[in-house]
């Protein structure tokens, strides 16, 4: 889908850019880095999220730092799949001799598309899930069903994904004229964006005609990135409910099996939440209602 996407983007026609042939081009290049740039993007967000409480602030910083990576690999892989370059070696040398400027084009208007793109997704991923549980009456998102929240982050991801696609078919394009002239000699990397734009605004068929460009692929961008959220943010949920049960398990191991003269084994979960300083209980205790004994219940 990404592929095709790229072919109906191209400018040079899809035909001529490769239709359905060799729709798989730059599939291995993809593969390698989105682990990386994955591993970067949600690093960031959850730090980001945690600490300042804004999944939009969070988005953005996880974008921003994610774009060292995806940025590159982009380029590399829509010269592969537009046909510009037969393999990863060639397109990997031709990615080398750019200059710092033309990396620059590619970085600013990847980076402005990504940041748009995960502004609305998450967000949106995030007041879905608390709709979600509402209706579904969960106490809270995180309790939702992985199939559940996977869905939220589906719809998320390719209504993001249609509203962006201007931005990523003014990406496409500056990718894949990263070599030419127009691109290498525009005194800065606004000069470049700014004639992609009138270039893409001067279509001859008028309003329509220019709506209909720069939304071209919108349809492919949508399913993948839908189909794409519903794995990604459903693999992210998935991994999260993982180490937050691993976590758990390894603080109940650390607990005792009793405090003092008596036992808690059989006494409600109601008994063991900690207590504070101010009832003169130390921090890591309890007071257990159905005995006089102060159990040790460590601190989670």
């Amino acid at each position: 889908l990404d592929c095709v996407k790229t072919r109906v983007q191209s400018g040079v026609g899809f035909a001529k850019a490769g239709g359905f042939k060799s729709i798989y081009r730059g599939v291995g290049v993809t593969a390698v880095g989105a682990v990386p740039a994955s591993a970067i993007f949600f690093c960031t967000y959850e730090h980001m999220k945690e600490r300042y409480g804004s999944a939009l602030l969070a988005s953005l910083c996880g974008e921003l730092a994610a774009s060292s990576v995806r940025v590159p690999v982009d380029m590399v892989k829509q010269r592969m799949q537009a046909g510009l370059s037969p393999n990863f070696a060639s397109a990997a040398y031709s990615l080398a001799s750019l200059s710092g400027r033309q990396i620059l084009v590619a970085f600013r208007i990847s980076a402005a598309r990504d940041a748009t793109h995960s502004g609305l997704q998450y967000p949106l991923y995030e007041h879905l899930k608390i709709v979600a549980a509402r209706r579904s009456r969960c106490q809270a998102p995180e309790d939702l069903p992985l199939w559940l929240a996977a869905s939220c982050g589906s719809a998320a991801g390719a209504a993001s994904a249609w509203v962006t696609t201007p931005l990523d078919l003014l990406r496409t394009r500056l990718n894949l004229r990263a070599t030419s002239q127009s691109v290498a000699t525009s005194k800065d990397s606004s000069s470049a964006i700014m004639a992609e734009i009138r270039n893409l605004a001067s279509g001859k068929d008028g309003t329509i005609g220019v709506i209909r460009t720069l939304f071209a692929g919108a349809g492919y961008r949508s399913i993948w990135m839908g189909l794409g959220g519903f794995v990604f943010l459903g693999s992210f949920e998935f991994a999260k409910k993982q180490i937050e049960a691993v976590g758990r398990s390894a603080s109940m191991d650390m607990l005792p099996a009793g405090g003092g003269v008596g036992s808690y084994e059989s006494c409600p979960s109601s008994c063991l939440s900690p207590s504070t300083n101010s009832s003169g209980i130390a921090e890591g205790q309890s007071m257990c209602e159905h005995t006089s004994d102060t159990m040790v219940i460590g601190t989670v």
